[in-house]
Parts: C-alpha cells; structure tokens; sequence
C-alpha cells in the first residue's frame, strides 16, 4: 500500500498538470482573440466628407509626441504683431529658424494685437520643434498668396515624393484660414508634415483653398486628431503614403470632398 504522503503528492503533480494545461489553452485563446482585433483595425477604412471621423491604423498604440522642448519662446520677441495687417511670415519664420538652430524647443502665439497673424509664404517648421497657438488665433493667408501655410522643412525645400528627414515635431491649436480660394490647380495645402513622430491637433481649418487642410506626407508614428473642417475646399485630412503606425481621431465639421482620405501614390500629382 503506497504511503499516503506519496498519493497526495502524486494528487497534486496531476492537478499542477491540469492546470498549466488550462493556462496554455486560455493564453492561446487570448493571442488569437488579439490578432484577430489587429487585424480588423488594420482592416478598417472610412471615408465620408461630414460628420465625425475617426480611424485607427494597425492596431498600434497611437504616437504621443515625444518632443520635450528645452525652452519656451514666445513669437512676439521676434517683432511678429497679430494685428491682422502686419505680414508676419518673416517674424514667425525667424522664431522657428531660431529654435532650429539651438537645438528645439517650443513656440508660442499668443493674441497678439487683435488675435490675427497675417502670412504670405509657408511657414517653415524644423526637427524638435512645438508650435502651440493660443485659443481663438488665427493665422491668415493673405488674400494675394497662394501657397502653403506651414511645411517641414525637408519638404520645403525637395520633392514631396521624397521621403522628409525631420521629427518630433508638434502643431497645436489655431485657426489656419484661406482669404481666398485658389481652386487646386496649383496643389497647394494648408499644413503638410512628413517624417517621423508628427503630431497636429486641436486646430480649425477654413476655406482651405488649393487642395488639402492637412497634408500627412510620407510619415511614420504621426498623430492627427480633434480637428475642425469649416467647409475646407478639398479634403480635411489627407495621408499620402507611404505611411504607418498612425492614429487619425476625433476629425469634425464639413469638408469639400472627403473628410479623411488615404490614398498610396498621387504624390504624382502635387
């Protein structure tokens, strides 16, 4: 007769058996049950020119901007005004050329004189670079322009085909307007940022003549979300690709064609 500390033990060896064999099945089950909700959010697509759109990309964990800018500066200390009058490209542009230069950082707008930066030309925004605009401003294009509104830097100065070199960069807040509306004839856009961990978020976009409002071009760990369309000439959101591990969330109003559009290659076209 076997000794009963022996049966107990051999009780308890067929009972841990047991249980890691049920442990395997459930974890098995659990991994299945996850790439299964991957792939369906790899799979999902939308496309709709009103209401609310959100879309999450690849099943990833969305990008947070990492960009931790070492000092703050405020745009009015480079002689910008914010009357609605006063062109102040160069002023903004020397801001950002600035932060650039030692190395990033962020940049205010605040109100300024009536809340209104007249623009020109593109605003040119490098690597390790926040631009934060304050509630309520507005940055206008003037009405004789027809250009972008605001560019990486690689883009501004290459082929939007080519691939940007920049990141951590952060636009925040605003409202981006167009006096005019240009049609798309010459493929202009509001915002385009390209490389890698790009963030834009809680800004309005108005008559955004040319083409698109924001332009998501060759990027990779980007966010776009809690934007509001005011009846923009083209699409709201347009990612061109290549692009990957992006979240789009929170997209809103009225945009003349598609709210939020992914498309592969008509690089070709711009």
């Amino acid at each position: 007769m076997l000794h009963r500390s022996t049966l107990l033990l051999r009780y308890f060896c067929t009972f841990a058996v047991i249980v890691a064999i049920a442990i395997l099945f459930v974890c098995v089950g659990i991994k299945k049950d996850k790439e299964g909700l991957v792939n369906y959010l790899a799979s999902v697509k939308v496309s709709t020119s009103e209401s609310t759109t959100t879309i999450l990309g690849s099943g990833f964990v969305p990008y947070v901007s990492s960009t931790h800018p070492k000092s703050t500066y405020d745009v009015l200390a480079f002689g910008a005004v914010g009357d609605g009058v006063t062109d102040d490209t160069e002023a903004i542009n020397k801001a950002l050329l600035t932060i650039h230069e030692v190395g990033g950082g962020m940049l205010v707008i605040p109100h300024g004189k009536s809340g209104d930066y007249m623009i020109s030309s593109p605003l040119i925004i490098y690597s390790n670079t926040s631009l934060v605009v304050d509630d309520g401003v507005a940055i206008s294009l003037e009405a004789s322009s027809n250009s972008n509104m605001l560019i990486d830097a690689s883009h501004h100065s290459g082929d939007l085909a080519v691939p940007s070199t920049m990141h951590d960069i952060s636009v925040q807040g605003g409202i981006w307007a167009r006096g005019v509306n240009f049609g798309t004839k010459n493929n202009v856009h509001s915002i385009i940022l390209g490389g890698n961990n790009i963030t834009v978020q809680g800004a309005t976009f108005t008559s955004s003549g040319g083409k698109y409002a924001v332009l998501i071009q060759n990027a990779t760990h980007f966010t776009v979300r809690d934007l509001f369309m005011n009846n923009t000439f083209s699409d709201g959101v347009h990612v061109q690709g290549p692009a990957r591990f992006g979240l789009i969330q929170n997209i809103r109003g009225k945009a003349g064609d598609d709210m939020v559009s992914i498309t592969p290659c008509d690089w070709v076209s711009h």
